[in-house]
């Protein structure tokens, strides 16, 4: 990624995962923030599981568990989007992002050398997490559309494999959620009203 981002000349960068399908619908509606207000850095857009075809009992369960999580996902982000303008994670599945941010000197420094536990440890938490803490820590707005025509398709495992794939998140997350505790101001000082309450709890589910 940081190879990348500086070749990069439009005003807006788009990250997506290798496994997404997009709708013909969705580069409108994930540029419209930006074009809206110059305080959005970020906007994210909903998730739906592509379900295999003709499933066997065993691909289904573990489809209807994997549904499951990103519905739970889109409801936490829409959520906490209406209620206080906050995003627990800007998923990378499919995400943009104003380009003169990522290139910053400063967020690529950042990027490539954070620490968690007052700087014992290097953290190497995936991307989602630490771009998300930057944004908030930095002043930006972020936003989530959630509409179908913003709604892009992904896969999860459809096996005992999506076990591996949870421990993977949670490995990362409690790392990650514990230096966004330490370093945005105002995490702790905010979970006293409702909204704000809901995104801090959301900092410890998955991804």
């Amino acid at each position: 990624m940081t190879r990348a981002i500086p070749e990069v000349r439009t005003p807006i960068t788009i990250f997506a995962d290798d496994d997404v399908s997009w709708p013909r619908t969705v580069l409108p509606w994930i540029l419209a923030p930006f074009e809206k207000d110059e305080r959005y850095g970020g906007v994210v857009t909903c998730q739906r599981l592509r379900r295999a075809a003709a499933p066997s009992i065993s691909q289904r369960v573990w489809g209807f568990l994997g549904a499951l999580y990103l519905e739970r996902r889109n409801f936490d982000c829409a959520a906490t989007t209406h209620i206080d303008g906050g995003l627990p994670c800007m998923s990378g599945r499919t995400v943009a992002y104003r380009t003169d941010i990522l290139q910053n000197e400063g967020f690529t420094y950042a990027f490539t050398n954070e620490e968690w536990w007052f700087g014992k440890y290097q953290l190497n938490a995936d991307d989602d997490n630490f771009i998300t803490r930057w944004m908030v820590s930095h002043g930006w707005e972020t936003f989530m559309q959630y509409h179908p025509e913003a709604e892009v398709l992904t896969t999860l495992e459809d096996n005992p494999k999506f076990l591996k794939q949870c421990a993977r998140w949670s490995r990362s997350n409690w790392r990650s959620n514990l230096t966004t505790l330490e370093r945005v101001r105002g995490t702790f000082d905010n979970i006293v009203t409702p909204g704000p309450l809901g995104r801090f709890a959301a900092r410890f589910t998955m991804p």
